[in-house]
This record gives structure tokens, C-alpha cells and sequence, in this order.
């Protein structure tokens, strides 16, 4: 599988005057997100990481995907996502 990061991951954090829809146009384009997250996710990825999780993400669908992914706009997202893996 490839990877849907087109640059940096850090965007975010090393131009705060950036909006979500800009750091995701970066980091995903050209594909298709949406900033509506799945309100289970979130609670879920809240719970399990103490963490406020909406400012670090966007819902990325990959090119024949109905589903979607999160994709994380921050490296607090990136570490977000790190500590969700440990968990089922």
C-alpha cells in the first residue's frame, strides 16, 4: 500500500496560521477528505488517549474506498494514532 502523505507531516505545527483545509490540501491532495469525523472514533480515540483528537485530523477516502481512514494533520495526530495501535 502507498502512502497518502504528499509532504510533511509536521505541517501544522511549523505554520500555525495554516487552517485544517489547507494542511490537508498539502499533506492529501489530490484525494478526498472530509473534516466530519466518525463520532465513535473520536470517543473511542479520546478515551484511549486522553487526548483531544478533532484539531489533529481529517477523514481521508483513498481512491476506491467508501470508508475512509483518519489522517492525521499533526504530529500529535501521527503520536495519536500511535497510541491507538497498541489497543484493539
Amino acid at each position: 500500500m502507498t502512502s497518502p502523505f504528499t509532504g510533511s507531516v509536521g505541517a501544522f505545527e511549523t505554520d500555525p496560521e495554516k487552517t485544517k483545509g489547507e494542511i490537508a490540501s498539502e499533506l492529501y491532495a489530490p484525494g478526498t477528505y472530509d473534516f466530519a469525523l466518525p463520532n465513535a472514533w473520536v470517543k473511542r480515540a479520546e478515551q484511549i488517549t486522553g487526548e483531544v483528537v478533532p484539531p489533529h485530523f481529517v477523514w481521508l477516502y483513498l481512491p476506491g474506498d467508501l470508508i475512509g481512514v483518519p489522517a492525521p494533520l499533526t504530529t500529535t495526530g501521527v503520536h495519536i494514532l500511535m497510541k491507538m495501535a497498541r489497543y484493539p
